[in-house]
């Protein structure tokens, strides 16, 4: 029963029972911080359109102020 096979399949079953676990959440950690960046980006490019769209009715407005 205490042949070195058994031994290796038991340290084998300790590492991946240690390393499965990591990459899962490693992989989990990127990608949340991937969508996180996009999130952010995304928002800022809506910003800057909602900018220059009030932008653009304020001189809208201007034009037909003067005209």
């Amino acid at each position: 029963m205490n042949t070195p096979e058994h031994h290796l399949t038991a340290v084998y079953l300790l590492a991946t029972s240690i390393l499965v676990p990591l990459v899962i959440v490693s992989v989990w950690r990127y990608l949340a911080r991937r969508q996180y960046r996009k999130a952010q980006e995304a928002m800022r490019r809506g910003n800057q359109l909602h900018r220059k769209w009030l932008e653009g009715k304020r001189a809208d407005r201007e034009r037909a102020g003067e005209g």
